[in-house]
C-alpha cells in the first residue's frame, strides 16, 4: 500500500464517521510527508453536524434482528438493552426477541419486562458497585 492509498483509506473511514454524525476522526498520532501513516489514534472535533443516536439505533435494531436466533439471544439482549435505555424506553427493538426473552425468564405482564427486569439489575448492581 502507498502512502496515497493509505490516506484515502483513512479519509474514507472518517468520511463515513462525519456522514453518520460522529464527531471523531481517526488519525495517524506520527507521519511522514508521503509515508504511509502508522496506525494511529483519535481526534476529537467540535460539535457533529447530526445527531448519531438515531443512526446508532437503526443500527441497534438491524443487529438485533441478525441475532435474534435462539443461539444467539444473549447478544440480542444486550443490544435491545441498550435500544431500551437509550431511547428512555419509548422504541421497541426488535418485539420477537422481547417475547423470546419473557419466555425464557418465565416473564409475560408486558413485552419489555425480561429487558427492563435486567436493565433494573444492572443498574442495581452499578449503584451499589459504588456504595
Amino acid at each position: 500500500m502507498n502512502a496515497r492509498t493509505a490516506w484515502a483509506a483513512i479519509d474514507a473511514d472518517n468520511i463515513r464517521r462525519r456522514s453518520i454524525g460522529l464527531s471523531v476522526v481517526r488519525l495517524p498520532s506520527n507521519y511522514s510527508t508521503n509515508e504511509v501513516p502508522t496506525a494511529g489514534g483519535f481526534s476529537w472535533m467540535a460539535g457533529a453536524e447530526h445527531d448519531a443516536l438515531p443512526a446508532l439505533l437503526e443500527m441497534l435494531e438491524h443487529l438485533g434482528v441478525e441475532h435474534r436466533n435462539d443461539a444467539e439471544l444473549t447478544t440480542a439482549a444486550l443490544l435491545n438493552m441498550l435500544h431500551r435505555h437509550l431511547t428512555n424506553n419509548q422504541r421497541q427493538c426488535v418485539p420477537f426477541v422481547n417475547e423470546k426473552l419473557n419466555e425464557r425468564m418465565g416473564v409475560n405482564r408486558y413485552l419489555f419486562e425480561a429487558v427492563d427486569h435486567l436493565i433494573s439489575k444492572v443498574r442495581e448492581s452499578l449503584a451499589t458497585s459504588r456504595e
